[in-house]
């Protein structure tokens, strides 16, 4: 065998082998695209294609939401424990509700008061916060508590 046609042969085995290697890195991207594309469905974030003009009437939205929330969720207005964590369940319920929206959403705990001590309503006083990464709201509002005991 001569020394030309070895050489042919060499490059033509080698050929097949990048053939082989390009076949199983496309495999192998393929497979990775799918799996974080699977990933990426299971724990149910979106950036939403169409969202509205102005944040204002969802912070509305969540502004109310949230005061409902801890309303119900509170199971004795005389039990400060018992106030922090319905407050702590609705921030982190409405935060993921509207982190699924491509929004942020935060809620800092001010103060727990009586306004008036022969009620038997007690306040909380709150800051919301909602943002879009371009616009953000923020207001402090107080929240009335009105259960004594959750039935």
């Amino acid at each position: 065998m001569t020394k030309k046609k070895y050489i042919n042969n060499a490059v033509h085995n080698n050929k097949g082998q990048l053939i082989t290697l390009m076949g199983a890195l496309l495999a192998v991207a393929v497979i990775s695209i799918v799996a974080l594309s699977a990933h990426l469905a299971i724990i149910g974030t979106f950036v939403p294609a169409e969202h509205s003009e102005s944040l204002l009437p969802e912070f509305i939205n969540v502004k109310e939401t949230f005061a409902f929330a801890v309303n119900k969720s509170v199971e004795s207005i005389s039990n400060n424990h018992s106030i922090l964590e319905a407050f702590e369940y609705a921030k982190k319920r409405i935060f993921t509700i509207e982190a699924k929206h491509g929004l942020l959403f935060n809620a800092t705990l001010n103060k727990i008061y009586y306004r008036e001590p022969d009620l038997p309503i007690r306040y909380i006083s709150v800051t919301l916060r909602l943002t879009d990464g371009y616009t953000t709201i923020t207001k402090t509002m107080d929240i009335p508590l009105y259960k004594i005991h959750k039935k």
